[in-house]
């Protein structure tokens, strides 16, 4: 989740589970993206934001072409 300075914060739940139904690894979805493993585990885990390329990448490979999907996938707001 990203905590943004506003106090947002972001879950990537449905991202995680789309990522392993289509790549099976977080590693092999990295070496898509043309990133480091651990730069994308940062990245799932709020440390780092994704990019537009990668954004526009992963919707791409995972056939995404609804706005409600891309909201669910990458700015599902986290509820504490």
């Amino acid at each position: 989740m990203i905590n943004c300075a506003n106090g947002r914060k972001f879950d990537y739940t449905e991202l995680k589970c789309r990522i392993f139904k289509k790549f099976k690894t977080q590693k092999a979805f990295a070496d898509y993206l043309g990133i480091s493993e651990n730069a994308l585990t940062n990245k799932l885990n709020g440390k780092f934001y994704f990019t537009q390329e990668e954004i526009a990448r992963t919707l791409d490979t995972l056939a995404v072409n609804s706005y409600f999907e891309t909201i669910q996938l990458f700015f599902k707001e986290k509820v504490e």
